[in-house]
């Protein structure tokens, strides 16, 4: 795998004065953005705990791509970000989590031999439904127009992330595109992710309901506070999509970022933005990852931006010592 390298002392993101400078570009500000959302990890489990992963084989780092609503391009993002970092050497596997609802096996023109009903009944394992991608990256399908995946018992969501876990030996960096929303199988996954990429467009009402889930969010983790419970969820970032230009992304982010802070003394970090652009639409009706489809696209550049943010975020040899192993600690719970 090939890892990003580490920098100096970061700056603080300054939302106002990025807006206003024309010189640098994305990838250059969100390195700054990294330091806004480091915390202190919890303390690390015993060593005879048997899901505790080893310094041969961590546990891989879970990436949850989130939206308040449908239609905001969250899946279409996930997809091409796991190209990215695949062409880079990292082992990627994405899992559809939009339970009953699953449509990435479509935008990547692959046929499903399975989803993650048959892995919950027993049928299949994950290995027998994960399918490698033309972006590069492994597709775990979710299942789609099956309302029983819609309500999973807590035995069954057990059985889905212990099956989960044991993708460690196979991947380096899971990513999991949620269903859009704020029910219980949203809350699972970002319940044990160590970054939650919230997904927003500049409408009015997909930044209404961006802001709902973050605030949902927030309060599942101060009501485990107040329990003295284990922590819930990991890293909250901001991604604008379809937006007009980085000024409009960068006054969305903003907008969400004080909001939090003012009334739910959160900082939120921001992930970057992808502009609207024509290759994204060509590549749904090409059923193909648009980094696939057109790597020198706009909207492709923009995603490589978020790709090193997410990279940096998580696969830092510090990260990885640190982080919160999600998974682990949601096992513990069901």
């Amino acid at each position: 795998m090939k890892l990003p390298s580490s920098d100096s002392t970061l700056d603080r993101f300054d939302a106002e004065s990025a807006a206003t400078r024309g010189n640098d570009d994305q990838a250059t500000r969100l390195r700054a953005l990294i330091a806004s959302v480091e915390k202190n990890a919890p303390t690390e489990a015993p060593s005879d705990d048997p899901l505790a992963a080893t310094s041969q084989r961590p546990l891989p780092p879970m990436i949850a791509f989130a939206s308040g609503k449908g239609g905001v391009g969250k899946t279409n993002i996930c997809l091409s970000v796991a190209t990215i970092l695949a062409e880079r050497g990292i082992r990627v596997t994405v899992v559809d989590g939009d339970l009953g609802m699953a449509n990435a096996d479509v935008l990547c023109g692959v046929r499903p031999r399975g989803h993650l009903g048959h892995v919950i009944a027993g049928v299949k394992s994950l290995d027998d439904i994960t399918l490698r991608t033309s972006g590069g990256f492994d597709l775990v399908p979710g299942g789609s127009g099956i309302a029983r995946l819609a309500d999973l018992t807590a035995h069954e969501r057990a059985i889905l992330f212990r099956s989960l876990n044991r993708m460690q030996s196979n991947s380096e960096l899971l990513l999991v595109d949620c269903g859009a929303g704020i029910g219980p199988k949203v809350q699972m996954f970002i319940d044990a992710a160590d970054l939650t990429l919230v997904v927003t467009t500049p409408e009015p009402t997909s930044i209404t309901d961006a802001y709902s889930l973050i605030k949902c969010v927030v309060a599942r983790r101060d009501r485990a506070a107040a329990e003295c419970a284990e922590p819930v969820s990991g890293d909250l970032a901001v991604l604008v999509n379809m937006a007009y230009d980085e000024r409009e992304a960068i006054a969305i982010q903003t907008r969400i970022a004080s909001v939090a802070r003012k009334f739910l003394a959160t900082d939120l970090a921001s992930a970057g933005f992808v502009r609207r652009d024509r290759a994204v639409f060509n590549a749904v009706r090409a059923r193909k990852p648009y980094a696939v489809l057109d790597p020198k696209a706009l909207a492709t550049r923009d995603t490589q931006a978020v790709g090193e943010f997410i990279a940096k975020l998580t696969l830092s040899p510090q990260r990885l010592e640190r982080r919160r192993r999600g998974l682990r600690r949601l096992l513990r719970r069901n």
